[in-house]
């Protein structure tokens, strides 16, 4: 924790003069004896709240940052002493920005590299900004960490170049609950940010991949969409894999993304489409993440 005293201190003199007071918790569920899930409207986290304190797994966007402290206050804690960010993107890391200067930020070593740059997705069409220093993750990892907090033995893996270069999954052993950020989206075809790093077969590779970390009766909490289960994430890499696997034959047949779309190469996973991404956009978004080559920046 960052200087235990200043923070009570912040806590009495800050914290509950501040915002989080008047803000409405968000809606949030016990999950083991210190574990809750926190519903960050399209988000969701994980909070280990107890004797050593409180423990985020992913925050949400910045704006969100009073509501989640506010659930915090609800359930009993006392401010963020740390926060696991499971990948770059400020939908799971922009209330690092709020927390930031108080908890210790724990997240892959490629994190720290992706939020400390300014960045264009020119596929996404979106700018985003360097985080200040405060923001940024001061524990890296490259492959596992494992913590002790609140009764749990905590394991975070990385999953190198799913989603995106930084992913991690985190399991909390005696809760048997693992959370995979964005590494499946149970509410429909998931997001792959190939330009950061992000692979759509890796993506497949990684579903079995931290499926087999746990055993088959742990819950998967999910960036956005319901729980899943052991079983429902072999089941969506079925998805993923055939949808490749169509895209790519369709490549092979010197078909355009338009003519995929107007063929309806993927009806058959149709009931995805009601997330996110429609089936024409999943399509558009293999055929790009096949393609792309990642630019060098050293030129």
């Amino acid at each position: 924790m960052k200087n235990i005293i200043l923070v009570s201190t912040l806590l009495l003199s800050g914290f509950f003069s501040s915002p989080a007071l008047s803000a409405d918790p968000f809606p949030h569920k016990k999950i083991g004896v210190n574990l809750y899930k926190i519903e960050v409207d399209e988000n969701s986290i994980i909070a280990s709240i107890g004797p050593d304190g409180v423990l985020l797994c992913d925050t949400g966007g910045e704006s969100k940052a009073p509501r989640v402290l506010a659930t915090v206050l609800e359930l009993g804690g006392d401010g963020i002493d740390y926060i696991i960010d499971t990948h770059w993107h400020v939908d799971h890391t922009g209330a690092n920005i709020y927390f930031g200067r108080d908890a210790v930020i724990i997240a892959h070593e490629n994190v720290r590299k992706r939020l400390s740059q300014d960045k264009y997705l020119e596929f996404w069409d979106e700018e985003h900004p360097a985080f200040p220093d405060h923001a940024l993750p001061e524990m890296v990892f490259s492959d596992r960490l494992s913590i002790h907090f609140n009764g749990e033995e905590i394991e975070i893996t990385h999953l190198p170049g799913g989603h995106t270069d930084g992913d991690a999954v985190v399991y909390f052993r005696k809760s048997n609950v693992l959370h995979a950020g964005d590494c499946v989206f149970s509410n429909g075809f998931p997001a792959i940010d190939f330009e950061m790093g992000g692979n759509v077969e890796t993506f497949a590779d990684n579903l079995k991949k931290f499926a087999a970390l746990v055993p088959h009766d742990a819950t998967i909490v999910v960036g956005h969409g319901p729980d899943y289960s052991v079983e429902q994430v072999l089941a969506y890499e079925t998805m993923v894999r055939s949808s490749i696997r169509a895209v790519r034959d369709a490549m092979e047949n010197g078909m355009s993304v338009q003519e995929m779309q107007q063929a309806n190469i993927l009806e058959e996973w149709k009931y995805y489409g009601d997330g996110y991404f429609s089936c024409d956009e999943w399509i558009n978004m293999i055929y790009q993440s096949l393609i792309y080559q990642p630019k060098d920046d050293t030129d």
